[in-house]
């Protein structure tokens, strides 16, 4: 390995961990703030509707996320570029199934995901934050493969910033859950 493979080695590597540790430490801040400005059944309502979503979005995912991260990360080093888009519409038609059967679950779960309030507001949400929350594993395994971890940062550096500044104006605007989920989808 030569001095600027190592070089672009280590600058990687400080991308992923700064795209990892702005978010998590910005979420720590967004929670303790949440706490002291809504009520206990808006956390809770939120953190259920996250928690799903993360589920949900594991199962929509059917794994892509490390299987692509591999296979177009050779594709794209031995420059086999016919190769790489082969590997990226199978995906998509992967993760598409698993979407709408996620979404099925959603709409037709029954009472696995009924809440009190809101109950088709929070379906159509849940849906949303389900395929957006696919999307962005899909386009972040794709851009880890490219090597192009530079773009990651910034990328999450300002949503990261955004998701926070938009969620503490719908607070102050009396947003509940549904308003605060919203933001979670940016």
């Amino acid at each position: 390995m030569g001095k600027i493979n190592k070089l672009l080695l280590g600058r990687g590597t400080a991308h992923i961990y700064i795209q990892l540790v702005v978010p998590a430490i910005s979420g720590f801040v967004f929670w303790i703030i949440l706490s002291h400005t809504v009520s206990s059944s808006v956390i809770g309502t939120l953190s259920t509707i996250i928690a799903l979503t993360e589920i949900l979005s594991y199962i929509a995912g059917i794994g892509t996320h490390d299987s692509i991260q591999r296979f177009l990360g050779r594709t794209l080093t031995e420059q086999k570029i016919s190769d790489s888009r082969m590997f990226v519409a199978a995906y998509i038609s992967i993760i598409t199934l698993g979407i709408i059967i996620s979404s099925s679950l959603i709409l037709f779960g029954g009472s696995l995901f009924e809440f009190t309030e809101n109950y088709t507001t929070i379906k159509f949400i849940l849906i949303l934050l389900v395929v957006s929350s696919t999307i962005r594993t899909l386009l972040y395994s794709i851009v880890i493969s490219s090597l192009r971890t530079d773009v990651l940062t910034i990328v999450t550096i300002v949503s990261t910033f955004v998701k926070v500044v938009l969620s503490l104006i719908l607070v102050l605007f009396g947003a509940d859950a549904v308003g605060l989920s919203i933001s979670y989808i940016f």
